[in-house]
């Protein structure tokens, strides 16, 4: 009975592939246009509609597949949201120039294996404690590295709104944009580093 849950959760799951390219192709818009408020919006978005359904589920007593369904939903809406806001200041149309296709995916796929490999490699700890101890201290560890991983993340959103103005800066503009992130991520690590 579990395993056929899983195996619909996971099916549920995969559809997040597709939702999550809309936020992500609507954010390249928006960085094109350099809006990285808006990007930031679409996130923030996103994982609140998602809290929003986990409380619904929870409130209502709701299986494993509830809250996937939760979240895959809160992606959805996000990433419909997003790509109509994306279109009406940028048209999309369909390229079938399938070189430039292939252009494209040389170029990204450099970038897009580092990121897997890094996604991987912060998760494989996780998969080899559930191996070799007890789901209760694979519970404690998980919540204390998505601690971690949420406030890690701070200093990712804020270099991820300054891409489109470090693309368009000359070289000491970058430099003085660099070093302000700096100061500002050292100012609001430091706090949490001690904190935690």
């Amino acid at each position: 009975h579990e395993a056929d849950i899983f195996r619909i959760a996971l099916a549920t799951m995969s559809l997040d592939v597709l939702f999550t390219t809309l936020q992500v192709t609507a954010g390249a818009a928006f960085a094109v246009r350099i809006r990285g408020d808006l990007i930031a919006l679409t996130s923030l978005a996103a994982r609140i509609l998602y809290l929003a359904g986990v409380i619904l589920v929870a409130s209502l007593d709701g299986s494993y597949l509830g809250y996937v369904c939760a979240y895959v939903c809160a992606d959805l809406i996000v990433g419909l949201g997003a790509l109509y806001g994306a279109h009406r200041s940028i048209p999309f149309g369909w390229n079938s120039d399938l070189r430039s296709w292939w252009r494209a995916m040389v170029t990204a796929l450099p970038v897009g294996a580092i990121q897997i490999f890094g996604i991987v490699y912060s998760w494989i700890d996780s998969l080899l404690l559930a191996a070799l101890r007890s789901s209760a201290e694979l519970s404690y560890y998980s919540i204390a590295f998505n601690i971690v991983n949420l406030l890690g993340g701070i200093p990712w959103f804020l270099m991820q709104a300054l891409i489109p103005s470090l693309v368009n800066a000359d070289t000491v503009q970058i430099e003085r944009l660099l070093n302000r992130s700096v100061y500002i991520v050292c100012c609001i690590g430091f706090p949490l580093a001690v904190g935690g």
